[in-house]
């Protein structure tokens, strides 16, 4: 079986979750204390980012690692309902045209397609269904009495976690994949333990650090 995986941030859409997320909250008032906190905390490290001292890895590692706070309080109709908004008014309307064509030229080859994303399993999904893809996989996040904790159920879909999320989901649909014929789809050097896996690596808008370790392994980067 070929499988042809998508990153979601910065691959299948020219843009990120939190940032659509921001909208969101402000737009409708939700979370505001949740939201201002994230992203003043996760903007400390930032100065170490433009030295040079804190890697670019570890800087979106550390704001995709705790992007379940900017949702604690909710219960799972309203996150479904974000979720929602976040497809259609934000997401959709940044998708990259070349890896559109990618996803239908997968779907035309009968190509197995899945959305794999750091952000919440419930957007993975509304994403997916919007876009027909095959299959979705994200981060689980912690429910008590109803409603979000904030806290990622591990593994998290980010950086090494990705792999494995990606490989327990496969298990669980008792598919038997042939990972040198199947591709895979990532923007960051974050995505490198994913892009490696397969056989075909497609580095998409890629970052510096990922387009340089591209140029090493002679993975496909688009656009050329």
């Amino acid at each position: 079986m070929i499988v042809a995986v998508f990153d979601l941030d910065g691959t299948l859409f020219d843009g990120r979750v939190w940032k659509g997320i921001w909208e969101h909250h402000r737009a409708f008032r939700k979370n505001l204390p949740q939201l201002y906190f994230y992203v003043g905390f996760h903007t400390l490290p930032y100065p170490l980012f433009k030295l040079g001292i804190l890697s670019r890895e570890k800087f979106y590692l550390w704001w995709g690692k705790h992007l379940g706070w900017t949702v604690a309080g909710m219960d799972h109709q309203e996150l479904k309902e974000m979720s929602q908004w976040l497809t259609e008014s934000y997401i959709a309307l940044r998708v990259r045209p070349e890896v559109m064509q990618r996803l239908e030229w997968h779907k035309k080859s009968g190509h197995i397609t899945i959305l794999l994303s750091g952000s919440f399993n419930t957007l993975a999904k509304t994403v997916a269904h919007k876009f027909g893809f095959d299959g979705s996989v994200g981060t689980w996040l912690e429910r008590k009495k109803g409603r979000y904790t904030g806290k990622a159920v591990p593994p998290v879909c980010q950086g090494e976690g990705k792999v494995k999320c990606l490989e327990l989901y496969l298990l669980s649909q008792g598919w038997d994949v042939d990972f040198d014929s199947s591709y895979a789809y990532g923007d960051s050097e974050t995505d490198r333990f994913l892009l490696e896996k397969f056989g075909h690596p497609v580095a998409v808008y890629p970052t510096p650090e990922l387009k340089e370790i591209a140029i090493q392994k002679g993975w496909e980067v688009v656009p050329a």
